[in-house]
């Protein structure tokens, strides 16, 4: 923006330069949640918190059609702020968004997360346990997407980690165990992310 100060003759006097005046958009540093015992839990973290009106929780049973799950509204702190969000979710596949409010009521979303029950009880199968040489998983997937597989001793000090691509629906995965792993006890995790599933196998 430039501003033009006239002399008391009319006469141009100087030209000052001033930077425009914008609004930050709406910066989300991080949006993650967990599912456990039929109970959502949502959290996310905000900069420029004091640009923020408020948040929109939406719920939806299908991705397409999303309906108001609850309203937060936004701290009169400066900076950052964290929220989180609470409520009973009994559905067998369950989707959550933000939607965010600036002062000025426009609105920004948020990514989606997906939370799924566990089909027959079971979040995550292990076929061969014991284990000798390679572990078999089975489990279900709500996205075609990729995942960390991550073995740890009962200290929790990771043993393994391997990356893999599943497809949406059931999964079997086998893979190789470390020669290192000696015999006993221990967890495999599979995370997308968003969600974690784990389980125990015996290695002999």
């Amino acid at each position: 923006m430039v501003v033009v100060v006239k002399s008391s003759a009319g006469c141009i006097d100087k030209i000052l330069f001033a930077p425009n005046m914008t609004i930050l958009p709406i910066t989300l540093i991080y949006f993650q949640g967990n599912r456990e015992n039929d109970r959502a839990t949502l959290q996310w973290g905000v900069a420029q918190n004091e640009m923020l009106s408020r948040f929109e929780v939406e719920r939806s049973t299908d991705g397409k059609n999303f309906i108001s799950a609850g309203v937060i509204v936004a701290t009169s702190k400066n900076g950052s702020e964290n929220y989180s969000f609470s409520e009973s979710a009994s559905a067998n596949i369950i989707y959550y968004r933000l939607k965010m409010y600036d002062k000025k009521l426009s609105a920004d979303y948020s990514r989606t997360l997906v939370f799924k029950n566990s089909p027959n009880g079971s979040s995550l199968k292990i076929f061969s346990n014991p284990a000798v040489d390679k572990l078999t998983l089975s489990f279900f997937a709500v996205n075609s997407e990729p995942v960390a597989i991550k073995v740890y001793d009962l200290s929790g000090r990771l043993q393994m980690s391997e990356r893999a691509n599943v497809s949406q629906g059931e999964n079997l995965l086998s893979f190789s165990l470390n020669t290192s792993l000696k015999t006993g006890l221990y967890a495999v995790e599979v995370n997308n992310g968003n969600e974690k599933l784990a389980a125990k196998f015996v290695k002999q």
